[in-house]
């Protein structure tokens, strides 16, 4: 199916979106996990309630970016958690430098660029061979219809 002008930067400026989207969430969510790190004489309970409450505005950008870009941009729930993890590790990689002034070292560097290897293979790999189709149980992006012309008119048959 060919895209026109207009739906391709439509689709576009989506795929924006739902990166700066991720970058928000990531940025709130490696505070969530790591942020307490810096106040080591918290109780852990505190950690935690203060933890969640962070979390929480890392949920209120990650559900609709994932919505968002499975819904507009037609990313799969693979391409959405890939490119999640590039955020992810961008966040962390910010974070533990700059707030928790830990060095960067050598075999993070590779161990992080691997995973980044990981999410091209997921985004842009070559292997197109599917493993595991359940068909359309429970696809919520497939709707059933009803064909009035069709023999038995009012079964319902997939669109």
């Amino acid at each position: 199916r060919v895209e026109s002008a207009a739906a391709m930067e439509r689709r576009a400026s989506y795929v924006l979106l739902v990166v700066a989207l991720f970058i928000l969430s990531c940025s709130f969510m490696t505070v969530a996990w790591y942020g307490h790190l810096k106040f080591a004489s918290w109780p852990t309970h505190k950690a935690i309630l203060l933890s969640w409450a962070v979390a929480l505005a890392e949920y209120a950008f990650m559900v609709p970016a994932n919505r968002i870009g499975h819904a507009r941009c037609g990313m799969s729930a693979a391409d959405l958690r890939a490119l999640a993890e590039v955020c992810i590790l961008g966040a962390f990689m910010a974070f533990s430098v700059l707030v928790l002034r830990e060095p960067l070292r050598v075999n993070h560097a590779i161990g992080f660029a691997v995973v980044l290897i990981g999410v091209c293979v997921v985004l842009k790999g070559p292997f197109e061979h599917v493993l595991v189709d359940l068909g359309d149980v429970g696809d919520v992006r497939r709707e059933k219809a009803v064909d009035p012309t069709a023999p038995g008119a009012g079964a319902a048959s997939a669109v």
